[in-house]
């Protein structure tokens, strides 16, 4: 699998951040969840967190008391979101996401959402977006089965990989100049790229 490395530096990062994460504690913090938990319950506006180069090893929700936050990094291949959560260790499949966004106004722009249980352990979530008004810009959603659940939300200039159904749920989305990639199955398996959830 070919991959273009997104080297620019971000837009986002003209904004002046609220918290800035980094894995050498050159920042506020050193995760991204301790960073959430650390923001005020009221604020105006939208609240800003810079992520910095480095691998979180960490399993995230954006609670629904948690609204309008935007997250850049420095790349989508450097400022990276990891997780291993998978249905064959007993999670259901909604608790597998490496990262969980339910709070509106989410955005997100170079950052990388993976989940690193690889194929034999099934269903493994690395984003699932269940908020209103959700934008992701120039990230990377990587996995195998199950990558991308999605309710709502803008997707543009993003990488997605998986095998089966991997871009999944009620969604209402649009993808926007956005690199799908197959990866190859187990012996026996096929690869499905969306399984849309709506019934009606």
């Amino acid at each position: 699998m070919v991959m273009n490395i997104c080297t620019a530096p971000p837009p986002l990062s003209r904004l002046t951040p609220h918290l800035i994460l980094a894995k050498n504690g050159s920042g506020n913090f050193t995760t991204i969840s301790e960073a959430l938990d650390a923001m005020p319950h009221k604020y105006t506006g939208r609240f800003v967190i810079y992520i910095k180069s480095g691998i979180y090893k960490e399993n995230v929700v954006v609670t629904q008391r948690m609204v309008n936050i935007t997250i850049y990094g420095d790349g989508y291949m450097r400022s990276i979101v990891t997780g291993n959560k998978n249905y064959k260790d007993g999670f259901m499949l909604a608790d597998t996401a490496t990262f969980a966004v339910l709070g509106d106004g989410f955005m997100a722009q170079y950052i990388g959402f993976i989940n690193t249980a690889g194929p034999i352990k099934e269903q493994a979530v690395a984003l699932q977006v269940h908020s209103n008004h959700a934008v992701f810009l120039n990230c990377l959603m990587e996995g195998y089965q199950d990558t991308l659940y999605v309710h709502f939300g803008v997707l543009s200039d993003c990488q997605i990989t998986g095998t089966i159904d991997f871009i999944f749920g009620d969604a209402t989305t649009v993808f926007q100049n956005c690199n799908i990639y197959l990866r190859k199955p187990l012996k026996n398996q096929e690869n499905v790229v969306m399984a849309q959830g709506k019934k009606k």
